[in-house]
C-alpha cells in the first residue's frame, strides 16, 4: 500500500508523541531563593543609660598566647576580642569614663601581671584607649581572675566600684589559674557590674549566669555574652510539621531554600523565630536581627529586607533584679 508523504509525516509524529508519553516524566525543578541572616549582638544598645550620671567602663582584654588561635571565621580569637573591645569603647556615652586593661601583652617566662594601658583620666581617655588597643599584641601569659581582683582593688581605692562596668574579652583558656567565679562575685558584691564576653567556642561558666547581685546593690549583676554567631534553619511554614529546607550560620552568607512560605528558627537564648514570610523564586532575602540581652528589659528585634517589605517584632523582657536599679 502506498502512503502519501503527508500521511507518513502525521504517522511519524503521532508515534513520536506516543513514545514520549510512555517515557517516565521528569519532575519539575523546584523554584528556589536565597536567605541570609545577620545578627548584631551587644550587651545593650549604646543609648542605654546615656542619660545617667557619668560612669566608668573598664575594658579588660585577654592578650595571652592562647588568643592567637584561629576562630571559626579564619581570624584569630584576639582579632575578635580587639574588635569587640573597640566597639565597646566607641559606644561609650560622652559622659562615660573609660579605661583599657590588658593581660599577656608583655613577653614573660611566667605569668605576667595585668596592666592598665589607658584611662580613665581626662576626656581623651577613649582616644588613648583605642590607640593602645590598636598596638596590643598577645605575647605572654596572665590570669583573668587576678586581673579582676586588681581592677577591683583600684576601683575600691578610688570609690568608683559602684558606678563601674567591667567588660572582659577572653577565651577562658587561663594557664595561670585563679578562680574566675570568685573574682566576679567579689566585684559584683562590692557593687560593680561584670560583663564577660567569651570569644571562641568555650562555654561560659554557669556560675557567671547564676551570679546574683548584692542585697545592698540590687541593680548590679554579672552576665555573659558569647560572640560565636548562632546557627539557623529555614523551615517550611505551610504545614504543621515544619520541614527544614536549609541551614546555615549567621554571617556566613546566604543559603538556598525552596521558594514558598518560610520561617527562620535561630539558636539564641531564648530561641527566636523570624516570620513567617514568603520567599519568592530567584529572590535574595536578608534578615537582620538585633539581640541586646543586657538591656533593661532585654531587647530583641528583627527585620526582613525584601522588596521594601518589613516585619518587626520585639520579645518582652522578663522582670529581673536589675530592673530595680539602672544598670551601668
Amino acid at each position: 500500500m502506498i502512503r502519501s508523504p503527508f500521511v507518513a509525516l502525521v504517522t511519524a509524529s503521532l508515534f513520536a508523541s506516543s513514545c514520549a508519553a510512555l517515557r517516565p516524566g521528569r519532575e519539575p525543578v523546584p523554584a528556589t531563593g536565597e536567605v541570609e541572616l545577620q545578627v548584631f549582638s551587644g550587651f545593650a544598645p549604646p543609648t542605654t543609660g546615656a542619660a545617667l550620671p557619668a560612669k566608668r567602663i573598664v575594658v579588660l582584654v585577654d592578650a595571652t598566647r592562647s588568643m592567637l588561635r584561629r576562630g571559626a571565621h579564619g581570624g584569630t580569637l584576639f582579632d575578635a576580642a580587639r574588635s569587640g573591645a573597640a566597639d565597646v569603647l566607641r559606644g561609650a556615652a560622652d559622659g562615660d569614663e573609660v579605661a583599657l586593661h590588658a593581660l599577656g601583652n608583655r613577653r614573660s617566662s611566667g605569668c605576667g601581671v595585668p596592666e592598665r594601658l589607658a584611662g580613665p583620666d581626662g576626656g581623651a581617655a577613649r582616644a588613648r584607649s583605642l590607640a593602645a588597643l590598636a598596638q596590643l599584641a598577645p605575647e605572654g601569659e596572665g590570669s583573668v581572675a587576678t586581673s579582676l581582683h586588681e581592677i577591683q582593688t583600684e576601683l575600691d581605692a578610688e570609690g568608683a566600684t559602684r558606678r563601674t562596668r567591667v567588660v572582659v574579652f577572653t577565651d577562658l583558656e587561663d594557664a595561670c589559674g585563679g578562680d574566675l567565679c570568685r573574682a566576679a562575685e567579689s566585684l559584683v558584691q562590692a557593687g560593680g557590674w561584670v560583663d564577660l564576653r567569651v570569644v571562641g567556642d568555650a562555654p561560659p561558666p554557669a556560675c557567671i549566669a547564676a551570679l546574683r547581685p548584692s542585697p545592698a546593690v540590687p541593680g548590679r549583676a554579672a552576665s555573659y555574652l558569647s560572640p560565636p554567631p548562632p546557627l539557623f534553619r529555614v523551615v517550611d511554614d505551610k504545614t504543621e510539621v515544619h520541614s527544614v529546607l536549609a541551614s546555615g550560620q549567621a554571617g556566613s552568607g546566604a543559603v538556598t531554600a525552596r521558594a514558598g512560605l518560610v520561617a527562620l528558627e535561630v539558636d539564641l537564648l531564648p530561641p527566636e523565630r523570624v516570620g513567617p514570610f514568603r520567599l519568592h523564586a530567584g529572590e535574595s532575602v536578608r534578615v537582620r536581627l538585633l539581640d541586646f540581652p543586657g538591656a533593661v528589659p532585654p531587647e530583641r528585634a528583627w527585620q526582613v529586607e525584601r522588596t521594601g517589605e518589613e516585619f518587626e517584632r520585639r520579645t518582652p523582657g522578663e522582670p529581673t533584679a536589675a530592673s530595680t536599679e539602672s544598670a551601668p
